[in-house]
């Protein structure tokens, strides 16, 4: 689905909007077969699912409700229902309490600034040693001219995607680490070594808990957690004010908040993907569940959660009544160190 939502012209539209920031993108995006996604819809419907409470049934339930949502994602694309539909999918409610939150956290005054200056290449060459002292050596890494995100992991494929401009303007690579190998990578691997077949791949709905561990790892338990927190929040009070504001405001809102034009562009592009006209108020609240996901992630730890089952593969906080743990399950030092001194 990711790349119907990826503009066909982001990069001519990037450095239009950033020589000029006074007329919102207009973004183009990739043809379609709708009535494919009919079909689809319709066959959904069909389908009738055992009541009982079984791991295979709760997947079921949650898989059909979750394609519904997709279906009707990309159907809207375009349209102002997308901020419905995505806070719907990605299970991000902007409640008060969060926004609350989010404003303590901006309020931060460490100032965004370049934290490291390695190249992508350095990058490449200090994961695969972090990598090994996992002695994991299986995974793939690859250097990536795609614009529309800085570091990806395909975990399905053992792959991870690193953009050759890298931005380091809110992070350090002892943060990446934390995120991207400790949270995604690491999970990723738990999971493959589950003997049920079912919790070897991702479980419907699991994304606001998977990004909100490894946004937990990050913004609490590496070298630069506190700016991190705040570029979190700030992110999050943006997907806020997206939902009534266009591509500009939002764009503005970042700025003035210390974010440099190229990340402000970035980020608020990810609030806006899949609007054509941006000036049209709505947000994409996938880019907003991190910081939601990350209270909930920490709510659960500091309120004795089973980090085991947390860890053990691509699950949501709901999917744990159903969690198996492998028996040589790997859990980052430095969540149970964090633990360790707050607990």
């Amino acid at each position: 689905m990711s790349e119907w939502f990826t503009p066909l012209n982001l990069p001519e539209q990037r450095q239009v909007f950033l020589s000029n920031p006074t007329r919102n993108p207009i973004f183009e995006y990739p043809e379609y077969d709708r009535n494919i996604l009919t079909l689809v819809e319709e066959e959904l419907l069909k389908i009738v699912v055992n009541p009982a409470d079984s791991l295979e049934n709760w997947i079921v339930r949650r898989k059909i409700t979750e394609l519904q949502l997709e279906i009707e994602l990309c159907k809207s694309r375009g349209s102002s229902k997308i901020s419905t539909i995505t806070r719907e999918l990605y299970n991000c409610s902007f409640e008060k309490e969060y926004l609350k939150n989010a404003e303590l956290d901006a309020a931060s005054p460490l100032p965004f600034e370049s934290k490291e200056n390695k190249t992508a290449q350095e990058v490449v060459v200090g994961i695969q040693q972090y990598l090994e002292d996992y002695q994991i050596y299986d995974w793939n890494l690859e250097l990536s001219e795609q614009t529309d995100f800085y570091f990806r992991v395909k975990a399905s494929e053992k792959r991870i995607l690193i953009n050759k401009n890298f931005n380091w303007d809110f992070t350090d690579f002892d943060n990446m680490l934390a995120h991207e190998i400790d949270g995604h990578v690491i999970r990723a691997i738990n999971a493959s070594k589950q003997k049920n077949i079912l919790l070897k791949k991702p479980l419907p709905f699991y994304i606001k808990t998977e990004e909100g561990l490894a946004s937990f790892l990050g913004n609490y338990c590496s070298n630069t957690g506190e700016i991190n927190r705040k570029h979190h929040a700030l992110k999050y009070l943006a997907g806020h004010l997206a939902i009534t504001s266009s591509f500009k405001e939002v764009f503005e809102f970042l700025c003035d908040h210390g974010f440099t034009p190229q990340l402000a562009f970035q980020r608020t592009f990810r609030l806006k993907r899949g609007f054509e006209d941006t000036s049209i108020e709505g947000c994409f609240a996938k880019e907003a569940l991190y910081y939601e996901g990350m209270l909930e992630v920490r709510n659960f730890l500091l309120t004795g959660g089973d980090i085991k089952k947390l860890y053990s593969a691509k699950i949501g906080l709901e999917d744990l009544p159903f969690a198996q743990v492998p028996e040589d399950i790997i859990i980052p030092k430095r969540i149970t160190q964090y633990l360790n001194n707050v607990v």
